[in-house]
């Protein structure tokens, strides 16, 4: 296995404590790696990533990708970037479409919300 990182008895202490003590990690190169712990940080942190990784291709890969095509107005890249919003302005699909992933995320959001701050 090629190695793209190493560590070895990696360490890291703050004024509260000790965060890390002695860790040993090898990660291949191409390997797609993260940390989960238990208060999910991790895996919210990779989940928007993701989701940012997405909406970006598929804004990118559209206009060239002729079965992407349809999909493209579900990315948030497209309304930030894509097809002249603000020269022309929202037509009433797109507020329809916009509407909707808002409502989706603030669901999502209300779903996933576990009050991690607090515990």
């Amino acid at each position: 296995m090629n190695v793209a990182v190493r560590t070895e008895k990696l360490t890291k202490e703050f004024a509260q404590g000790r965060g890390v003590h002695g860790i040993d990690l090898e990660v291949g190169h191409g390997a797609i790696f993260g940390f989960l712990g238990p208060n999910g940080r991790g895996t919210s942190l990779g989940v928007a990533s993701a989701v940012a990784a997405v909406s970006y291709i598929v804004s990118s890969m559209a206009p060239v990708v002729s079965w992407l095509k349809p999909v493209r107005p579900f990315s948030l890249f497209f309304w930030a970037v894509g097809d002249n919003q603000l020269r022309t302005g929202l037509s009433a699909g797109s507020w329809l479409v916009l509407g909707g992933v808002a409502m989706a995320l603030a669901l999502a959001s209300l779903v996933a919300f576990q009050r991690l701050d607090i515990r």
